[in-house]
């Protein structure tokens, strides 16, 4: 029998609706002015994302296997290999994770690529959108090895797993020297460091410990180290940026390598990608790209406390 008693409404009132609207405007009309192409990319792609802190959905396509994108970003490297230059995108992306007020599981990206740019450039660029949103002097930045030190007193570069796993285990991380380093590091990072982050001001970490690197290139000057960088706002990750691995032999160990750990962590078997492997080894420019989470970056610039105060409909009410 049919229920049309159901809450059927948006918390978002047309005011609202309209600020997200104008939100949305301001950012496209900053890409515009600084020459970037907006670009489409698929949604369902015939390979997903080899990392293990990634899990996709899936569907079937008439006996094929299918995947949401997790990111527009082999893609748009595609295109990046293929001349497309300078390039943004906003789009739905999907990921597999538990709801919270800073995540949905379809959730709005804004992710673009600079050619030609080193990662302290891009972050310069970053600085100026989020300039057009919020008053702040400058956008402060710190090493991955400086704030830990700063915050834990410990060099996560130089720490052993012992000493992680023992001050991981008083701040609550149960069985901690069962888990590999780079989860303890994330578990310090996000609890003892992150909700610390950008009060006043945005903040840029960069230099993250080389494993993990993800899709970013090691720094010459310290390979403990790849050139990658997140930045926060008010105690939230809000981007993640990269001077982009371009490298298709070293992509393709590294996608072996998590496949690997996938294994090993009883995840899904996938495949990993191989039109993007066959781009890099076309040539990809030596580029900066950074991902922008928008609803995050939307509820800052509204002032909620949750995405779902500036999504139409959340995956509970969709």
């Amino acid at each position: 029998m049919e229920n049309l008693d159901l809450d059927w409404q948006s918390p978002m009132t047309r005011n609202q609706l309209k600020e997200r609207h104008q939100i949305l405007k301001k950012i496209r009309q900053f890409f515009d002015d600084k020459g970037l192409i907006e670009v489409e990319t698929p949604i369902l792609a015939q390979a997903a994302v080899t990392d293990v802190h990634l899990d996709s959905f899936s569907t079937d396509y008439f006996g094929k296997k299918y995947f949401l994108n997790t990111s527009p970003e082999f893609h748009m490297k595609r295109l990046l290999a293929g001349g497309a230059g300078p390039i943004y995108q906003i789009c739905k992306c999907f990921r597999l994770e538990p709801t919270s007020r800073k995540h949905n599981p379809e959730f709005t990206m804004l992710e673009w690529y600079q050619p030609n740019y080193t990662l302290q450039r891009l972050l310069d660029e970053v600085e100026e959108l989020f300039k057009v949103f919020f008053d702040f002097d400058l956008m402060e930045r710190y090493t991955y090895d400086f704030i830990f030190q700063k915050y834990l007193g410990v060099s996560p570069l130089v720490a052993n797993h012992k000493d992680l796993a023992e001050q991981a285990k008083k701040l609550g991380l149960h069985n901690a020297e069962k888990f590999d380093r780079d989860t303890i590091l994330e578990f310090l990072f996000s609890t003892c460091i992150e909700p610390y982050l950008g009060k006043d001001a945005p903040v840029a970490i960069y230099n993250y410990p080389a494993s993990q690197a993800a899709l970013a290139q090691i720094t010459a000057e310290d390979p403990r180290t790849a050139q990658r960088a997140e930045v926060f706002y008010k105690g939230i990750e809000l981007a993640n940026g990269f001077y982009e691995l371009t490298s298709w032999e070293q992509q393709k160990q590294r996608f072996q390598s998590d496949l690997y750990q996938r294994s090993t962590n009883n995840q899904e078997k996938i495949e990993f990608d191989q039109k993007f492997l066959a781009a890099l080894k076309h040539g990809m420019p030596q580029s900066s790209g950074i991902a922008l989470g928008l609803d995050r970056f939307i509820m800052l610039v509204m002032q909620k406390n949750s995405i779902a105060e500036v999504m139409s409909f959340t995956v509970e009410s969709a």
